[in-house]
Protein backbone atom coordinates (compact mmCIF):
# COMPACT_ATOMS: atom_id res chain seq x y z
CA UNK A 1 0.00 0.00 0.00
CA UNK A 2 1.08 3.64 -0.06
CA UNK A 3 1.34 5.14 2.92
CA UNK A 4 -0.20 8.80 3.18
CA UNK A 5 2.26 11.97 3.00
CA UNK A 6 1.97 14.06 5.85
CA UNK A 7 0.86 17.43 4.04
CA UNK A 8 4.18 19.79 4.82
CA UNK A 9 6.22 17.27 2.97
CA UNK A 10 5.63 16.12 -0.31
CA UNK A 11 7.74 12.85 0.10
CA UNK A 12 5.46 9.85 0.39
CA UNK A 13 7.58 6.63 0.34
CA UNK A 14 6.19 3.76 -0.47
CA UNK A 15 9.18 0.86 0.10
CA UNK A 16 9.25 -1.77 -2.65
CA UNK A 17 10.55 -5.40 -1.28
CA UNK A 18 10.04 -6.79 -4.19
CA UNK A 19 11.12 -10.56 -4.49
CA UNK A 20 10.57 -12.01 -8.12
CA UNK A 21 9.39 -15.88 -7.73
CA UNK A 22 11.22 -16.21 -4.65
CA UNK A 23 9.55 -17.87 -1.78
CA UNK A 24 9.00 -15.61 1.34
CA UNK A 25 9.35 -16.11 5.00
CA UNK A 26 9.21 -12.92 6.87
CA UNK A 27 6.74 -11.38 9.32
CA UNK A 28 4.07 -9.54 8.15
CA UNK A 29 4.34 -6.50 10.49
CA UNK A 30 5.60 -3.22 9.15
CA UNK A 31 5.01 -0.38 11.68
CA UNK A 32 5.69 3.62 11.94
CA UNK A 33 7.18 5.55 14.91
CA UNK A 34 8.93 8.18 16.16
CA UNK A 35 12.05 6.73 16.08
CA UNK A 36 13.40 3.39 14.74
CA UNK A 37 12.82 0.62 16.57
CA UNK A 38 16.34 -0.68 16.13
CA UNK A 39 19.86 0.31 17.72
CA UNK A 40 21.89 0.59 14.13
CA UNK A 41 25.16 -0.05 16.53
CA UNK A 42 24.35 -3.89 17.59
CA UNK A 43 21.70 -5.47 15.56
CA UNK A 44 22.68 -7.99 13.87
CA UNK A 45 19.33 -8.66 11.53
CA UNK A 46 19.82 -12.77 12.39
CA UNK A 47 21.89 -15.38 13.55
CA UNK A 48 21.16 -19.23 12.81
CA UNK A 49 19.65 -20.84 16.19
CA UNK A 50 20.24 -24.18 17.78
CA UNK A 51 17.22 -25.35 16.00
CA UNK A 52 18.02 -23.92 12.78
CA UNK A 53 20.11 -26.49 11.02
CA UNK A 54 16.98 -29.05 11.07
CA UNK A 55 14.90 -26.61 9.89
CA UNK A 56 17.76 -25.24 7.00
CA UNK A 57 18.10 -29.01 5.79
CA UNK A 58 13.88 -29.70 5.82
CA UNK A 59 13.97 -27.15 2.90
CA UNK A 60 13.55 -28.22 -0.63
CA UNK A 61 17.49 -27.89 -2.35
CA UNK A 62 16.27 -25.41 -5.22
CA UNK A 63 19.95 -23.54 -6.68
CA UNK A 64 19.44 -20.54 -7.87
CA UNK A 65 22.40 -19.41 -10.18
CA UNK A 66 21.24 -15.55 -9.05
CA UNK A 67 19.14 -14.27 -6.39
CA UNK A 68 18.32 -10.53 -6.39
CA UNK A 69 16.14 -8.50 -3.48
CA UNK A 70 15.86 -4.99 -3.98
CA UNK A 71 14.42 -2.42 -2.48
CA UNK A 72 12.94 1.29 -3.49
CA UNK A 73 11.41 4.08 -2.06
CA UNK A 74 9.26 6.12 -4.15
CA UNK A 75 6.69 9.02 -4.62
CA UNK A 76 3.94 7.48 -6.11
CA UNK A 77 1.39 9.14 -8.83
CA UNK A 78 -1.39 8.27 -6.78
CA UNK A 79 -1.32 9.74 -3.17
CA UNK A 80 -3.12 12.41 -0.63
CA UNK A 81 -1.38 15.67 -2.10
CA UNK A 82 -3.04 17.71 -4.56
CA UNK A 83 -0.56 16.01 -8.06
CA UNK A 84 -0.26 18.70 -10.90
CA UNK A 85 1.29 18.42 -14.14
CA UNK A 86 4.66 20.93 -14.77
CA UNK A 87 5.16 20.64 -18.65
CA UNK A 88 3.96 16.78 -17.93
CA UNK A 89 5.67 15.65 -15.01
CA UNK A 90 3.88 14.87 -12.07
CA UNK A 91 4.39 17.30 -8.46
CA UNK A 92 2.68 18.35 -5.38
CA UNK A 93 2.93 21.55 -3.79
CA UNK A 94 5.66 22.61 -1.24
CA UNK A 95 2.68 23.79 1.31
CA UNK A 96 2.07 24.01 4.87
CA UNK A 97 -0.13 21.11 6.80
CA UNK A 98 -3.79 21.51 5.95
CA UNK A 99 -4.09 25.16 5.13
CA UNK A 100 -2.10 25.71 1.29
CA UNK A 101 0.14 28.10 2.23
CA UNK A 102 3.25 27.73 0.86
CA UNK A 103 6.54 26.58 2.78
CA UNK A 104 8.83 29.60 3.37
CA UNK A 105 11.33 30.40 0.55
CA UNK A 106 8.91 28.29 -1.49
CA UNK A 107 6.05 30.05 -2.59
CA UNK A 108 5.02 28.91 -6.26
CA UNK A 109 6.86 25.74 -5.98
CA UNK A 110 6.22 22.24 -6.40
CA UNK A 111 8.58 19.54 -5.76
CA UNK A 112 8.85 16.69 -8.54
CA UNK A 113 7.37 13.05 -7.52
CA UNK A 114 8.21 9.43 -9.39
CA UNK A 115 4.75 9.62 -10.42
CA UNK A 116 4.76 5.64 -10.74
CA UNK A 117 3.73 2.64 -9.58
CA UNK A 118 4.69 -0.58 -8.12
CA UNK A 119 6.85 -2.17 -11.54
CA UNK A 120 8.07 -5.44 -10.17
CA UNK A 121 9.43 -6.39 -13.85
CA UNK A 122 11.89 -2.90 -13.36
CA UNK A 123 14.32 -4.44 -10.46
CA UNK A 124 17.51 -2.16 -9.03
CA UNK A 125 20.76 -3.73 -9.46
CA UNK A 126 23.01 -1.06 -10.32
CA UNK A 127 24.19 2.48 -9.84
CA UNK A 128 22.07 5.58 -9.22
CA UNK A 129 18.22 4.46 -8.98
CA UNK A 130 16.42 6.88 -11.88
CA UNK A 131 12.55 5.94 -10.77
CA UNK A 132 12.89 6.17 -6.89
CA UNK A 133 14.32 7.98 -4.09
CA UNK A 134 16.05 5.24 -2.48
CA UNK A 135 17.38 2.00 -3.50
CA UNK A 136 19.35 -1.17 -2.55
CA UNK A 137 19.82 -4.72 -3.78
CA UNK A 138 21.76 -7.34 -2.03
CA UNK A 139 22.76 -10.07 -4.83
CA UNK A 140 23.94 -13.55 -5.04
CA UNK A 141 25.63 -15.27 -7.93
CA UNK A 142 27.47 -18.58 -7.22
CA UNK A 143 30.00 -17.30 -5.28
CA UNK A 144 29.75 -13.59 -5.55
CA UNK A 145 28.04 -11.58 -3.44
CA UNK A 146 27.39 -7.90 -4.28
CA UNK A 147 25.29 -5.28 -2.55
CA UNK A 148 24.53 -1.73 -2.55
CA UNK A 149 22.44 1.11 -1.30
CA UNK A 150 22.56 4.89 -2.26
CA UNK A 151 19.85 8.15 -3.07
CA UNK A 152 18.21 9.05 -6.17
CA UNK A 153 17.61 12.25 -7.45
CA UNK A 154 15.23 15.03 -6.23
CA UNK A 155 14.29 18.58 -7.72
CA UNK A 156 11.90 21.10 -7.78
CA UNK A 157 9.75 23.19 -10.06
CA UNK A 158 8.11 26.42 -10.37
CA UNK A 159 4.06 25.72 -10.84
CA UNK A 160 2.54 29.16 -10.54
CA UNK A 161 1.20 30.09 -13.56
CA UNK A 162 2.18 33.54 -13.19
CA UNK A 163 5.67 32.55 -11.98
CA UNK A 164 7.69 32.42 -9.04
CA UNK A 165 10.09 35.14 -7.75
CA UNK A 166 13.15 34.15 -9.57
CA UNK A 167 11.85 31.79 -12.17
CA UNK A 168 9.28 31.16 -14.93
CA UNK A 169 6.85 28.48 -14.78
CA UNK A 170 7.85 25.05 -15.74
CA UNK A 171 11.54 26.13 -14.22
CA UNK A 172 13.80 23.92 -12.42
CA UNK A 173 14.47 25.75 -9.21
CA UNK A 174 16.42 23.03 -7.64
CA UNK A 175 18.49 19.90 -8.41
CA UNK A 176 18.94 17.07 -9.45
CA UNK A 177 19.85 16.55 -5.99
CA UNK A 178 20.54 13.86 -4.08
CA UNK A 179 20.78 12.98 -0.20
CA UNK A 180 24.24 12.09 0.95
CA UNK A 181 24.86 8.61 -0.26
CA UNK A 182 26.34 8.03 3.40
CA UNK A 183 22.72 8.41 4.36
CA UNK A 184 22.17 4.93 2.88
CA UNK A 185 23.96 1.86 3.11
CA UNK A 186 24.61 -1.68 3.45
CA UNK A 187 26.49 -2.55 7.20
CA UNK A 188 27.13 -6.23 8.71
CA UNK A 189 27.39 -8.16 5.09
CA UNK A 190 28.15 -11.22 6.05
CA UNK A 191 28.61 -15.22 4.83
CA UNK A 192 27.46 -18.66 6.30
CA UNK A 193 29.46 -21.74 4.64
CA UNK A 194 29.06 -25.61 5.53
CA UNK A 195 30.05 -25.56 9.08
CA UNK A 196 27.67 -22.74 10.07
CA UNK A 197 30.03 -20.64 12.04
CA UNK A 198 29.93 -17.38 12.90
CA UNK A 199 29.22 -15.38 9.61
CA UNK A 200 32.21 -14.20 7.63
CA UNK A 201 33.56 -11.58 5.18
CA UNK A 202 32.19 -13.08 2.03
CA UNK A 203 35.02 -12.01 0.20
CA UNK A 204 36.93 -14.74 2.05
CA UNK A 205 34.26 -17.70 1.90
CA UNK A 206 35.53 -20.83 0.76
CA UNK A 207 32.71 -23.68 -0.82
CA UNK A 208 29.27 -23.26 -1.00
CA UNK A 209 27.46 -20.25 0.07
CA UNK A 210 24.60 -21.08 1.93
CA UNK A 211 23.58 -17.85 3.23
CA UNK A 212 23.74 -13.96 3.44
CA UNK A 213 22.81 -11.74 5.63
CA UNK A 214 22.83 -7.63 5.43
CA UNK A 215 21.54 -4.52 6.95
CA UNK A 216 19.66 -1.90 4.93
CA UNK A 217 20.53 0.80 6.95
CA UNK A 218 18.74 4.18 5.32
CA UNK A 219 18.55 7.66 6.54
CA UNK A 220 17.62 9.76 3.71
CA UNK A 221 16.13 12.74 3.37
CA UNK A 222 14.95 15.51 0.57
CA UNK A 223 17.80 17.92 -0.40
CA UNK A 224 15.64 20.12 -2.16
CA UNK A 225 13.20 20.78 1.03
CA UNK A 226 14.49 22.94 3.93
CA UNK A 227 12.28 25.76 4.48
CA UNK A 228 14.24 28.63 6.85
CA UNK A 229 16.80 25.78 7.04
CA UNK A 230 15.05 23.00 8.58
CA UNK A 231 15.99 19.74 6.62
CA UNK A 232 12.99 17.31 5.75
CA UNK A 233 12.26 15.04 7.66
CA UNK A 234 14.61 11.58 7.11
CA UNK A 235 13.30 8.09 6.25
CA UNK A 236 14.22 5.27 7.98
CA UNK A 237 15.24 2.00 6.92
CA UNK A 238 16.28 -0.75 9.26
CA UNK A 239 15.62 -3.86 6.57
CA UNK A 240 17.04 -7.33 7.67
CA UNK A 241 17.79 -9.38 4.04
CA UNK A 242 18.91 -12.97 4.57
CA UNK A 243 18.97 -15.31 1.37
CA UNK A 244 19.71 -18.88 1.10
CA UNK A 245 21.04 -19.51 -2.23
CA UNK A 246 20.91 -22.79 -2.15
CA UNK A 247 17.05 -23.29 -1.37
CA UNK A 248 15.85 -20.28 -3.05
CA UNK A 249 14.56 -18.04 -0.04
CA UNK A 250 14.74 -14.90 1.76
CA UNK A 251 13.59 -14.06 5.24
CA UNK A 252 13.19 -10.10 5.57
CA UNK A 253 12.49 -8.30 8.97
CA UNK A 254 13.45 -5.44 10.39
CA UNK A 255 10.70 -1.80 9.96
CA UNK A 256 10.20 0.87 7.34
CA UNK A 257 9.80 3.90 9.47
CA UNK A 258 6.60 6.00 8.14
CA UNK A 259 7.14 8.65 10.10
CA UNK A 260 8.53 11.28 7.30
CA UNK A 261 5.45 10.28 5.45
Amino acid sequence: PTLPPRAMWPFSLAAALVLGAVEVSSSPLLGGGLRPKVDPETWQVWSPSTTFLQEFHSWNDEPADEMLVWCKAFIPATNTSNVVQVNGRPAVPLELPGIHLPLPGYAGQCAAIDGRDWAPDNPYRSGRPSDSRFGAYLKVSGSSVDSHATCGFSHNYCCRKGGCPSSAFGEQTCGPMHCPDSDMRVRRLRCYTEDWAEGIDCSQANGTILAVKAYVQGRGGDPCVHPLGVPSPKATWDIGIVMFPTKRRVMLTGYVDDAPA
